[in-house]
């Protein structure tokens, strides 16, 4: 998850905006009352680098119909750290980054180990919702460096179901391994990893409602994070070797977008270099760069289309 350190540049914005999954179809306005259930259930949709600025979410139409035309959409966000880790622990802690101390994506100053060790397993969000009556369920990325072997070290705490994706296989599209529960880690090789996501996603959303208690449910895939294999060590770690290659796509949506090209603003690889910092040393991209980027990015918009039927998936559900 990679927020912008002013306004987010990436679409974890829109995570924000699900947290009432469960909208209201009845156009009538109804005054709160003491009839408002005190505990609603929440669902949390929470995507992985996925861009505002790029426009991605045009190419979504169930997110657009479901949670932006019946929801709110807020496009003036700000976070505190523009770092995957970091953010998240910011999110689920409430607290920003110099707060936490967790302020990389991998030890000793970050992942998964560095969030344990400043004792935040006991102080977050899911804790704090189970004391306050709910049940909790995660499928997905938790945290970088939460791995198939720390996975344990300990389990994270809060959630009354989890089927977590781990370390070093967490962006591999088609080599994914899961760990569910108290359970060891599962390699789903050759398996596409939001499919698989979203039929554990739908299996804790059918668990919730049988428990007919308040739930809170997050479901975080990693597209649209570029795809990654490792081939030794863990994704951050300065002496990995793995190969970084665009997200992958479902059969089902290869097809799609071959015309589509990066929206080309008056910011698109200009003539003269804008910006600040690196940003205004970079060279000007050729022709070959730029068509290259331009298939990355409908790589982008192929992988984030099973997480959009997701999000039909669940409200069919809930209906």
């Amino acid at each position: 998850m990679s927020a912008a350190s002013g306004k987010w540049s990436t679409i974890s914005a829109w995570v924000l905006l699900t947290f009432s999954v469960v909208l209201a179809r009845d156009p009538r306005q109804i005054p709160l009352s003491a009839e408002q259930p005190s505990q609603p259930n929440v669902i949390f949709f929470l995507t992985y680098d996925q861009d505002l600025h790029l426009d991605s979410i045009a190419y979504q139409p169930f997110v657009q119909d479901h949670l932006i035309n019946e929801g709110l959409s807020f496009k003036h966000h700000y976070c505190t750290v523009a770092l995957c880790c970091p953010s998240r622990v910011n999110l689920w802690t409430g607290k920003a980054a110099h707060n936490t101390n967790v302020t990389d994506v991998n030890p000793p100053y970050g992942g998964y180990p560095k969030f344990v060790s400043q004792g935040l397993n006991s102080q977050y969000l899911p804790v704090w919702l189970q004391e306050a009556g709910y049940k909790t369920y995660y499928t997905g990325k938790l945290f970088n460096a939460h791995t198939v072997e720390n996975y344990n070290a300990p389990f994270a705490a809060g959630w009354s179901g989890s089927d977590f994706l781990l370390d070093p296989y967490t962006y591999s599209y088609l080599n994914s391994s899961w760990q569910r529960n108290r359970d060891a880690p599962i390699s789903h090789e050759g398996y596409y990893t939001t499919d698989i996501l979203a039929q554990k996603a739908k299996g804790f959303l059918h668990d919730a409602v049988q428990t007919r208690r308040p739930f809170f449910l997050v479901i975080a895939p990693v597209a649209p994070h570029s795809n990654v294999e490792m081939r030794d060590g863990n994704p951050g770690d300065p002496s990995a070797e793995f190969t970084v290659t665009p997200p992958v796509a479902a059969p089902r949506h290869q097809h799609l977008f071959k015309d589509k090209r990066i929206p080309r603003t008056r910011h698109f690889n200009p003539d003269k270099a804008s910006g600040v910092n690196w940003i205004s040393r970079l060279s000007q991209q050729s022709d070959e760069q730029v068509a290259y980027n331009d298939e990355f990015w409908r790589s982008r918009l192929r992988a984030v289309q099973p997480v959009d039927e997701l999000v039909d998936d669940v409200f069919a559900l809930l209906e």
